[in-house]
């Protein structure tokens, strides 16, 4: 085990000063003709934007880690030092050591990926001309600019195509129920007259409401099926991208513990769209939070922060939360 500590040991050192280099090598292209040489061309920029998209480990991983590490290796250590007999490493601290080797390894893999990258983009940018109007972190905010608008774009289209199509139904409806209560009237004052006219017409009216009751309580009853139904088809990316609000803990809840409440992150501005609801769902899993953060990065903070956030996680997270936060309530797997 002492052994295997020291190579995972190496092994964190080496990530850690491959960690650095990286944070060199960006901050030199961000400073450097090379950046304004990629800022040239829009296809190297969206490679540079879509390399740092990746959720980087931050300079506190490789110190968390070793600290970690030193905690695992605490009972054997003093195990061989006061030569105690028969000790033997549970499956829990091997369990322990596998995941922390398993962490270190991803830590580096994604490091060396996005050095690979960054290092391709370099290479491409060499003969290009040196961007004289914008630097490379002005372009890449660009862009970001843009996304954030063909976003929002998308967003706005299908809020107009849904308003739409609700209004042609609404319409439909209406010239529909116009129609039967002009053969009401019209079989009212064929059978009887004025009195029994206005007590048929009245039937009539009641009867349309009954029938209007009964048709939006179906199709509430349908619509709850499909939900139900991509309930069950979403099931797993629900338990993986919103842990950081189904696990059991204390915070955003009105006490005791459990899962956080759903009135709780109403008072937030988690629901909202934009950068302001995606910012605020890396805030509330850093800042004062007991619970695992699934896939949400920590938080970085500042426009840099935004720039390099995960965007796809963010999204996914705050649009399974819309759509089933009510339904896991009623399923008591969010408090309410």
């Amino acid at each position: 085990i002492l052994e295997r500590g020291e190579i995972a040991k190496q092994d964190i050192l080496r990530f850690s000063d491959a960690r650095n280099k990286l944070n060199d090598k960006m901050n030199e292209v961000y400073s450097s003709d090379v950046g304004r040489r990629i800022a040239s061309d829009e296809m190297l920029v969206a490679a540079v934007s879509q390399t740092l998209s990746i959720a980087i480990p931050n300079e506190n991983t490789a110190p968390t880690l070793l600290a970690r590490l030193e905690a695992l290796l605490s009972v054997p250590k003093q195990a061989m030092e006061q030569n105690i007999a028969g000790y033997k490493p549970g499956e829990s601290l091997n369990s322990a050591f596998g995941e922390l080797e398993k962490q270190g390894k991803e830590a580096q893999a994604i490091v060396d990926r996005v050095a690979s990258d960054l290092s391709a983009i370099t290479r491409k940018a060499t003969e290009l001309p040196v961007n004289r109007e914008l630097d490379l972190r002005q372009a890449l905010s660009s862009l970001e600019e843009i996304k954030e608008q063909q976003r929002s774009a998308l967003i706005a289209q299908a809020r107009d195509d849904a308003k739409l199509e609700g209004a042609k139904v609404l319409a439909a409806q209406e010239v529909e129920n116009e129609r039967l209560l002009t053969e009401a009237k019209a079989k009212a004052a064929k059978l009887a007259g004025a009195q029994m006219a206005e007590k048929i017409v009245a039937d009539a009216q009641a009867e349309k409401v009954k029938q209007d009751a009964e048709r939006k309580a179906q199709q509430a009853m349908i619509e709850k099926a499909k939900l139900e139904q991509d309930f069950q088809k979403d099931l797993p990316e629900i338990r993986n991208y919103l842990t950081n609000y189904l696990s059991d803990g204390y915070e955003l809840r009105g006490g005791g513990k459990g899962p956080a409440s759903l009135r709780a992150l109403r008072g937030t501005p988690i629901f909202e769209p934009g950068r302001r609801g995606l910012e605020a769902i890396i805030h509330y899993a850093s800042n004062r939070n007991d619970r695992p953060r699934g896939p949400i990065e920590p938080e970085t903070g500042g426009d840099y922060g935004w720039k390099i956030a995960n965007k796809d996680v963010l999204t996914k997270v705050q649009s399974l939360l819309t759509k089933y936060a009510e339904l896991l309530v009623e399923k008591g797997i969010l408090a309410p």
